[in-house]
C-alpha cells in the first residue's frame, strides 16, 4: 500500500482524490506531448507530419494528413509547467480549445484533436460537452510519463462525458 493521497478508479484512470494522477509522475512538457502524439499518428492511423511549430510559434500544435484518404489532423497541444498551479492547467486546457476552434472548418476530410498530459484527463473529460465533440469531431490524447499515448476517438469521449456529467 502506498503513503500519499488515497487513489481510486474513475471513470477510465487510477486517479487520486483530487482527481489527478498519481503525484509521482514525472512532468510531460508540450513538446514531449506533441511529439508523442505525432508518432502515434504515424504508427497506429496511418498519418505523416505536416506541420510541427516551436512551442511559441504562429500555427497549429501539429498538423498531419492520412497518406491513404488526405484527409487532415489538426491537434493543439498542451504540456506541464514546473510546478504549474490547478487554475493554470485550466487555463492550458480552454486555451486548447479556443485556438482549436478558431482553426476549424466545416470540411469533412477535417479531424481535430486535443494532447494533453495523462494527469489531466479527468479534468478535461469533465470540461467537454457532446455538442463540441460532435461538431469538432474531436479526438483527446492523452500522454503519460513513459511517452504512452491514449488516443480516444468521438464515440468514446462523448460516452465518458455522459458518465462524467451523470447522464448515462
Amino acid at each position: 500500500m502506498r503513503d500519499g493521497p488515497k487513489e481510486e478508479f474513475v471513470g477510465c484512470g487510477l486517479l487520486s482524490s483530487d482527481g489527478l494522477a498519481p503525484h509521482s509522475m514525472k512532468r510531460v512538457d508540450e513538446p514531449e506531448v506533441v511529439r508523442r502524439t505525432q508518432g502515434h499518428l504515424a504508427e497506429h492511423d496511418n498519418y505523416t507530419r505536416l506541420v510541427s511549430r516551436p512551442v511559441h510559434g504562429r500555427g497549429p500544435d501539429l498538423k498531419v494528413r492520412h497518406r491513404v484518404t488526405g484527409h487532415y489532423f489538426i491537434v493543439e497541444a498542451k504540456g506541464e509547467g514546473a510546478g504549474e498551479a490547478t487554475d493554470a492547467k485550466m487555463e492550458s486546457m480552454i486555451a486548447a480549445v479556443g485556438q482549436l476552434t478558431l482553426r476549424f472548418t466545416s470540411h469533412k476530410g477535417r479531424h481535430y484533436g486535443l494532447a494533453f498530459p495523462e494527469r489531466w484527463r479527468q479534468r478535461a473529460l469533465g470540461k467537454m460537452t457532446e455538442p463540441v465533440v460532435s461538431l469538432l469531431r474531436l479526438h483527446l490524447f492523452f500522454v503519460d510519463s513513459s511517452g504512452r499515448v491514449d488516443h480516444l476517438k468521438p464515440t468514446q469521449i462523448k460516452k465518458l462525458v455522459r458518465i462524467s456529467h451523470g447522464s448515462d
